[in-house]
């Protein structure tokens, strides 16, 4: 069996405009702080991701001084994928810089404060996850009155994700089972 669901555009763009603006500490020592405008585009790419551009202000300590840095713009590209994480199955969304345009700095802290960027979105990207394994799995003891001892279980299986122009859906393929007779122990709740 299979659970599906669709998210449009509009409720993605709705989503991450909530988040934003947003500051995100890259580091602390030296500090290190990127400060999100909401954005200007967030747009599905068919066969790709969710794209989403914006500008955003970089507070970059060298030596102690502090550097304000202005990226004009900063594109980055979510491309989600139906993975197996921690033996579970998760929707991730892998970020990529496609273009970043940052004003009136050395070539030295542009390659700095690119490469600062890459590895900090690299380092999150656990964060950028939904366990739906570990979220739908359903198992429930049936009622006493049932003998011998029996659970069932619904348990994703799998899945894939698609990206349309309009529209990012996600199949989640399910697998039910019925276990009798010895039950793990933790699995002795009954249900009435």
């Amino acid at each position: 069996m299979q659970l599906c669901a669709v998210l449009t555009r509009d409720e993605l763009a709705h989503v991450i405009e909530e988040i934003a603006p947003l500051d995100v500490e890259l580091s602390r020592r030296p500090r290190r702080i990127l400060s999100l405008t909401r954005p200007e585009l967030v747009e599905l790419v068919e066969g790709s991701g969710l794209r989403v551009r914006g500008s955003a202000r970089l507070t970059w300590d060298v030596a102690g001084v502090s550097v304000p840095v202005t990226i004009r713009a900063c594109q980055v590209l979510l491309a989600p994928a139906v993975e197996i994480r921690d033996g579970a199955y998760v929707l991730a969304f892998e970020p990529r810089i496609e273009h970043l345009d940052i004003t009136n700095v050395p070539g030295f802290v542009e390659e700095a404060v690119t490469g600062a960027l890459e590895g900090t979105l690299a380092a999150k990207r656990d964060k950028l996850t939904w366990p739906f394994g570990r979220h739908l799995a359903l198992r429930r003891m049936l009622p006493e009155r049932i003998s011998p001892a029996t659970r069932f279980d619904l348990v994703p299986a799998g899945g894939e994700v698609v990206v349309g122009a309009a529209e990012l859906r996600l199949t989640i393929d399910l697998e039910a089972h019925v276990r009798r007779g010895a039950i793990g122990i933790g699995d002795t709740r009954r249900s009435a």
